[in-house]
């Protein structure tokens, strides 16, 4: 039994810390690309035209720009509980940044923030 859990917290370790890449062509080096990821719980079905594995519910990266990001919410401690309606949020990213997307339940509100300066880039109401 302790083999099995070893082996799931590696694999989700492994699944978990994955960045996807979410444009065309070679990957491009970190000051070239912005990086953006969904706190726990939440789980980014889609980045403009990319629809992205939903087991690696990692960061991914794009180029600057703006974006199309759809998101949802696990509704429940499980993972084969049911996820709320998607939220689309289009915002804008700089190369060699990193932005979080979250989220407050009890508000209904999905936001971005800009890693290092804290700033909200977008926040959208569901």
């Amino acid at each position: 039994m302790n083999k099995i859990i070893a082996y799931i917290t590696i694999l989700l370790i492994i699944t978990g810390c994955a960045v996807q890449q979410a444009y065309e062509g070679s990957k491009k080096n970190s000051d070239e690309v912005s990086i953006i990821k969904p706190v726990s719980g939440l789980i980014v079905r889609q980045v403009d035209k990319y629809s992205l594995d939903k087991l690696k519910s990692g960061s991914f990266e794009t180029l600057p720009g703006e974006h199309s990001v759809i998101v949802s919410t696990l509704l429940g401690p499980n993972a084969g509980s049911r996820l709320s309606p998607p939220v689309k949020m289009v915002f804008n990213t700089e190369a060699g940044k990193k932005y979080i997307i979250d989220s407050s339940p009890s508000t209904g509100e999905y936001f971005v923030i800009e890693e290092t300066s804290g700033e909200v880039v977008y926040k959208v109401k569901n």
